[in-house]
């Protein structure tokens, strides 16, 4: 592109915008392990005056692990979903929403196109995303988006 006097030149046709390089979902083993690890992050997340919204949170002690990290817990919504479809769409729903600081879901499986919708939709967004899932899992989808690109 040519520039003048050190500013470029803007197309209408070019995106503009502060657009991360980086993707804002990510995915994490589905172990107590992987959400102690993250716990510092969400209560940094959670000092904000937005909502952090869990995704079919587990029978394990997320509770606990949250509350000893220092996660401001009045500010957590939970939604429990029926099926994984659904619980995708409630992901979706809340990274395309502009009230959440962060995503944290647990869906057992999730196909490369779907994986790939929510990624666009956390790029779009104002929040991280966190899909936990198991390693088994992980590999599957992985590999079926590398196809894909």
């Amino acid at each position: 592109m040519k520039t003048r006097q050190g500013t470029q030149f803007r197309h209408p046709g070019l995106w503009q915008g502060n657009w991360s390089t980086h993707p804002k979902l990510t995915r994490l083993d589905s172990g107590a392990a992987a959400l102690t690890e993250l716990a510092p992050k969400l209560a940094e997340l959670s000092q904000k005056q937005r909502w952090l919204v869990l995704v079919n949170p587990p029978a394990f002690g997320w509770k606990q692990i949250l509350q000893n990290a220092g996660v401001a817990m009045d500010r957590i919504l939970i939604v429990r979903c029926q099926d994984d479809v659904e619980g995708q769409w409630a992901v979706e729903q809340a990274l395309s929403g502009r009230t959440c600081s962060a995503v944290v879901a647990w869906l057992p499986t999730i196909a490369a196109r779907d994986w790939r919708r929510l990624e666009l939709a956390s790029r779009r967004a104002e929040c991280s995303g966190y899909l936990f899932q198991s390693q088994s899992s992980r590999m599957t989808t992985q590999l079926v988006s590398n196809w894909i690109h």
